[in-house]
């Protein structure tokens, strides 16, 4: 397994006394915020604002509760393709630049990751991302990835591309060609597999998040758009999934 920078927490899923702990890795969908706006009659820069209140909820729960790391799911591909989505990349670029400043993450040296095809994002958004991943990128106590423009399927193709090219040059056999070989290559290839996935909304799949490292995570459905979301839901998830 994979602990981002040597980070890991003693833990064996397969033992009893596993069933009593944290997990080392939660992810986590962030379904509903343009539905959260519709349906509360608000704008939707304060229904991101909201969402951005809510993640930060979570990241100190993470904190508080000894969770090594958190993935979030910010912008899935398919948000890039809507007719707004300009606007949102404005909104979501000033968040961040108000999370990069948050004292919590310096407090509790709190590293920000993003993962997917970030750079192809608006050049706005682009620079906040790099601002947040530069300034915590030296952090090693809790790990928070978020991914943007991010597709699962599209992540292990473009890790298929790698392992392609490495075939081409005669770097790498097919034939010795490993599990191991394509999770280097994947976006996430620093991160241990999610113990947990919650995907919230409504939804009733896991829309690709983490697709190649979910075979053995545990998943959990929650109707309650993101904004609604409460840590009860969260640690009620948590004692749920550990205390069978």
């Amino acid at each position: 397994m994979f602990f981002p920078l040597g980070k890991k927490k003693d833990s064996n899923l397969d033992s009893k006394e596993s069933k009593s702990v944290n997990p080392n890795h939660i992810a986590m969908a962030m379904n509903g915020i343009s539905k959260y706006a519709k349906d509360s009659k608000i704008e939707l820069k304060e229904s991101w604002r909201k969402s951005f209140d809510k993640l930060k909820e979570i990241i100190k729960f993470q904190a508080e509760s000894d969770i090594p790391i958190f993935s979030f799911n910010l912008i899935p591909a398919d948000l890039t393709e809507r007719e707004n989505f300009q606007e949102i990349a404005e909104y979501v670029a000033g968040l961040l630049d108000e999370l990069r400043i948050w004292d919590l993450l310096a407090e509790k040296k709190i590293k920000i990751s993003v993962i997917g095809k970030w750079y192809d994002l608006p050049t706005v958004l682009v620079d906040s991302i790099k601002r947040i991943t530069r300034e915590t990128r030296d952090y090693d106590a809790f790990f928070v990835n978020l991914c943007a423009n991010y597709d699962g399927q599209a992540e292990i193709v473009d890790a298929f591309r790698v392992v392609a090219m490495k075939i081409k040059n005669g770097s790498l056999d097919p034939d010795s060609i490993t599990d191991e070989d394509i999770k280097e290559n994947l976006y996430s290839s620093s991160l241990i597999p999610p113990e947990i996935i919650i995907v919230n909304g409504g939804f009733q799949s896991t829309q690709g998040l983490l697709l190649w490292d979910s075979k053995y995570s545990k998943i959990y459905f929650i109707d309650k758009l993101w904004p609604e979301l409460k840590l009860d839901d969260l640690s009620k998830i948590i004692q749920k999934i550990y205390s069978k």
